[in-house]
């Protein structure tokens, strides 16, 4: 009896040790609280706040192989689109449990949302050359598809190269303000693919690849990086990125969800929405290009402590964006923190047609805590938006963190445009400032 005991302790701890729990609450809280008025295009800055956890359980096996699964759960705890009585349920599950169905084939709406999913599933093998990892997992290697999906990714690494195929079905978003289940890329069942190289001799970078989804686009793309310690305090790395996307016909002829492309396409008024003036939206396009670069610098010294600074300038030739950027990018900031009345789920003018973005950013790390400043200014074809982000993080205690983030943010969008459901006869500025908090705690 003794013997089964102890054997059955001895699994539970083998086992318990590849757990872990995560818990996090998230609050924004919109400084615009406009009544909406339909005929100028005044709408307010949503506030609301979720809260929501994962279980997770990571094995790494005998012989290279390795197993994952997580699920996580969770919901909204207010929602201030609610008050709304256009709403019709509140905004927020744009945010928080949106759900389209398994198949695709069902309209998300605030009665039939999914606050829970299975986050990670994986199985993977690795080895010296070669691994893969099957399921829903975090992908790491691609640029132009981040966050978790549901997919295939197989790398060969031999020497300083690493040559990579990455299949992605479904994308799901999970981590700060959302906690949304698998969905289709783009809206299409046809999978998103990604065949890449990674050559890293000494400092440098030189990482080209091939993404496309076919019925929607082809884009080549190179990413070219150099590091260079300066001293032994200070660091530089710089980066350029290049992404090519080309458009094939049937995603030519979409309209774009988030407002960009060619001219507008006009119909007949519909009288449950008046003030769209018939308008449908914009065609997609032939694609473009989008052209990025980036420049930090890493200081490190007992006096000043450890900072991190630098600027990227981010453009778009024509509108490469419509089917990536918005799925995934390596900008590193949040290009959804417009509000969820605007077009998308909160889109800021960052990923727009013929936009320019200049970003300037600073942090500087102690001990325990955290500070970050952050200025984006840009222009584009619909919108100039001006935003000045500062936030800190603070650990409590081991694994227990709260953070706050101010954002000043001015947006002036160009009349012919739409704002939610209002097609704009004369341009407009709004307010978009708000305050976000978060606590997050795991074990």
């Amino acid at each position: 009896m003794k013997l089964k005991i102890i054997f059955l302790c001895l699994y539970t701890f083998i086992f318990a040790k590849d757990f872990s729990i995560e818990f996090t609450e998230y609050s924004k809280f919109g400084f615009n609280h406009s009544p909406i008025d339909y005929a100028k295009g005044t709408y307010p800055t949503e506030s609301f706040g979720t809260i929501y956890s994962a279980i997770n359980y990571n094995k790494m096996l005998d012989n290279g192989f390795s197993f994952g699964a997580s699920f996580a759960f969770g919901g909204l705890i207010f929602d201030d689109t609610k008050n709304n009585p256009d709403t019709k349920g509140g905004l927020a599950y744009k945010y928080v449990g949106y759900n389209s169905g398994f198949l695709g084939n069902i309209k998300a709406t605030p009665s039939n949302t999914q606050n829970y999913f299975i986050k990670d599933l994986y199985f993977g093998y690795k080895n010296d050359s070669f691994s893969i990892q099957v399921g829903r997992f975090l992908l790491k290697s691609t640029e132009w598809l981040t966050g978790r999906h549901a997919a295939i990714e197989m790398h060969y690494k031999k020497g300083i190269t690493d040559n990579y195929i990455t299949v992605s079905e479904k994308k799901s978003s999970y981590g700060g303000k959302w906690l949304k289940t698998y969905r289709f890329i783009n809206g299409t069942k046809m999978p998103a693919v990604i065949i890449g190289s990674k050559i890293t001799p000494k400092s440098f970078l030189i990482h080209t690849y091939l993404q496309f989804q076919l019925t929607r686009y082809i884009a080549p793309g190179i990413h070219l990086g150099y590091k260079k310690d300066i001293s032994q305090k200070l660091s530089s790395h710089t980066d350029f990125y290049i992404l090519a996307p080309f458009h094939f016909q049937e995603g030519r002829d979409k309209l774009s969800s988030y407002d960009t492309g060619d001219a507008p396409i006009i119909g007949m008024i519909d009288p449950k929405n008046p003030y769209l003036y018939g308008y449908q939206g914009r065609k997609v396009g032939k694609g473009g290009v989008v052209l990025t670069l980036k420049q930090s610098f890493d200081i490190s010294s007992e006096t000043m402590g450890q900072h991190n600074l630098g600027f990227q300038l981010y453009g778009t030739i024509n509108n490469p964006n419509a089917f990536v950027g918005n799925n995934g990018n390596p900008i590193g900031i949040d290009a959804k923190d417009n509000t969820i009345y605007d077009r998308g789920t909160a889109n800021n003018g960052l990923f727009d047609p013929d936009s320019f973005s200049a970003i300037f950013f600073w942090a500087k790390k102690g001990e325990k805590y955290t500070i970050k400043i952050l200025n984006r200014t840009t222009t584009s074809r619909r919108v100039f938006e001006e935003s000045i982000s500062i936030g800190t993080t603070y650990n409590i205690a081991k694994n227990l963190n709260i953070g706050i983030n101010l954002t000043i943010f001015e947006v002036y969008t160009h009349k012919n445009y739409k704002i939610y459901k209002t097609y704009l006869q004369h341009s407009r500025w709004d307010d978009r400032s708000f305050i976000s908090t978060y606590i997050t705690h795991s074990f």
